[in-house]
């Protein structure tokens, strides 16, 4: 079950720069490298439309784009772009099968 979390919108004094309207969750999920199948645990932190903000909780390499595992049986899945990184984040989009 997620759970919300108390931060909402841009930080303080920044403009809003988003497509779609984004909703704060924790949602423990992982990502799935499509190169040697290995999947790294990680945490949505928001989430819209067209992408969410996956918290890390290690430094760890991610490829440009993977498999966003929404379940552990893998019946849910979503195709992901990187659009920004930091330490302990990564932005992603979500794409459409054959895009």
């Amino acid at each position: 079950m997620p759970f919300r979390s108390s931060r909402t919108g841009p930080a303080l004094g920044q403009k809003d720069k988003r497509r779609a309207h984004r909703r704060d969750v924790v949602y423990p999920v992982a990502i799935e490298n499509p190169a040697d199948g290995s999947s790294v645990p990680c945490v949505i932190q928001d989430i819209s439309e067209t992408g969410a903000k996956l918290g890390l909780k290690d430094l760890v390499a991610i490829p440009d784009e993977f498999l966003l595992r929404l379940s552990g049986n893998r019946q849910a899945t979503r195709h992901c772009r990187v659009v920004w990184r930091d330490e302990q984040a990564v932005g992603v989009r979500f794409v459409e099968e054959g895009a």
